[in-house]
């Protein structure tokens, strides 16, 4: 370390040199080659305050040569300080062309990264000498700052790149490939999403083995065969265990030569640095390309509904493994209703709890709603990256003799789903959810339920509901004009209300 310390931190000073001639005899047009450089990345201090007087003149639109920079330095007290006139017409003689300028400005900033990694490093061992008895603190913050500097670095170093129309279309891109055809791309972001009893765990982990047995999906929808990998953060290790066994016995896939992985309960983190390299280490140890994360809000210490936030953990925590050919699948929740607040949003689609961003990133969003009996409507809401949405469809989970558990395709929504019995559990429920005795209009039951129940299956399952245990109790809602019906169990137990629309008379039944 002593002797590391003593030694002179790398730099080139004539690759200093040549870039700053070249801006001395060019101008504008030498700057624009520089791209990320900075004033900090040369090693000289007089290098740095000539760099920054010609880019802050630059900025202000003034011409940059040899004898306006010299005026600037005057007017600032910084001549004598740079090296006076000598030093300028040193530098004029030392001038890259304008063709080299981009590569004498990579040369700087590398040595400048190699400095910061000096001071890095030095960092990270007084941080470690420090940390005593905290040895996961220090390896947290160490591989912290490794990353922002690494990524610093790729930055600084890939010069902005864009392509005219013409050759953009003639490029050769290579067709996209999928894990699960036209639906998870092999390389993308996916949610499943859904409320709780929508058996999107078991889902998700029969996608899962599917994969990583090469089954096609329901027997109707082709897989990539490759490892899968299962973070559950969700369920526990013997609840895992169970459904797994259980899937394994029912769908008749060997666990001994099927490759998905199950970490549960693992504490695993997007911004803990020493999690991610331990993922990226066992992925690339055992092939690993599809994760399936269970659930979403686990994994993560961000607020879901800063966009900020939420686009930062995806550029610096999951493209990085989806850039590397992993497909993600993430589970995650819908929006929770809020009380008192009239509905904005349809059931689907964008009803994803947190930021928009969150979709925004996504190459395919599935909506997994219960509609009782063991049976779940997929719904495929969004394709990109060459996907294809696929029809709405059905899937029913059930025990079978061996003691295992199927999920079956059971066709279209219409062909399956009795929708009056459906509704009326469904109604039940988000009744439930928002809270006992809590009264909704008719607007909020019909946006809460659109795309999925009309009001012509809304309106009888209410009556069946009052015909068969829960009856229609009409009140008044402090506040409103309007009556509201609450629907009461046969042990008054309240379960919520609708109110009737007072303006036309348009009530249930």
């Amino acid at each position: 370390m002593s002797e590391s310390i003593d030694r002179i931190p790398p730099h080139n000073a004539e690759a200093e040199r040549a870039v700053l001639g070249a801006i001395l005899l060019e101008g504008a047009p030498a700057l624009q080659k520089l791209g990320a450089l900075e004033a900090g990345d040369f090693y000289f201090e007089a290098h740095r305050e000539l760099f920054n007087t010609m880019v802050v003149m630059a900025a202000a639109g003034a011409d940059v040569d040899v004898l306006t920079v010299s005026e600037e330095l005057r007017r600032r007290d910084q001549m004598e300080f740079v090296g006076g006139p000598p030093r300028l017409a040193l530098l004029l003689e030392q001038a890259s062309i304008l063709a080299h300028v981009q590569s004498y400005a990579a040369i700087v900033r590398q040595h400048a990264t190699l400095r910061e990694l000096i001071q890095t490093s030095t960092q990270i061992i007084t941080q470690a000498f420090d940390a005593k008895d905290d040895a996961q603190l220090a390896v947290d913050q160490a591989l912290g700052a490794m990353e922002r500097l690494a990524k610093r670095a790729v930055v600084a170093d890939s010069p902005f790149q864009a392509h005219q129309v013409a050759a953009l279309i003639a490029l050769d891109i290579p067709e996209p490939v999928f894990v699960v055809d036209k639906w998870i791309s092999a390389e993308g972001l996916n949610f499943v999403v859904g409320d709780s009893e929508a058996y999107k765990s078991w889902f998700t982990l029969y996608l899962a083995l599917c994969v990583a047995a090469g089954s096609p999906l329901f027997e109707l929808f082709p897989v990539r065969q490759c490892p899968t990998l299962v973070i559950s953060e969700e369920n526990g290790i013997a609840e895992d265990r169970m459904r797994a066994d259980k899937l394994c016995r029912g769908m008749g896939f060997d666990p001994a030569s099927t490759p998905c992985y199950i970490a549960s309960d693992s504490a695993f983190n997007f911004d803990v640095p020493a999690k991610c390299a331990a993922l990226r280490a066992f992925v690339e140890a055992h092939g690993i390309r599809l994760i399936v994360i269970d659930s979403f809000v686990r994994v993560h210490r961000r607020k879901e509904q800063d966009a900020g936030e939420m686009n930062a953990l995806y550029q610096d925590r999951m493209k990085p493994l989806i850039r590397g050919g992993v497909a993600l699948v993430l589970l995650h929740h819908k929006r929770k209703a809020q009380q008192g607040a009239q509905p904005s949003t349809p059931n689907d689609n964008d009803d994803i709890r947190g930021s928009g961003d969150i979709r925004a990133a996504s190459h395919a969003v599935l909506f997994l709603k219960s509609v009782g009996d063991g049976k779940v409507i997929v719904t495929h809401n969004k394709a990109r990256s060459g996907g294809k949405k696929q029809d709405p469809y059905v899937f029913e989970l059930h025990d079978v003799d061996t003691g295992g558990v199927e999920l079956i395709h059971r066709g279209k929504p219409a062909d399956v789903v009795d929708k009056t019995a459906a509704a009326k559990e469904a109604i039940k429920a988000w009744a439930l959810e928002r809270g006992p005795g809590l009264p909704f209009t008719r607007e909020q039951l019909v946006a809460q339920f659109k795309g999925t129940y009309g009001w012509k299956v809304l309106n009888p399952a209410l009556k069946e509901l009052s015909d068969g245990g829960y009856p229609l109790k009409k009140d008044k809602v402090k506040g409103q004009r309007a009556p509201f019906y609450a629907l009461v169990n046969t042990d008054a137990a309240e379960v919520g209300g609708l109110a009737a629309a007072e303006d036309d008379g348009d009530v249930p039944f």
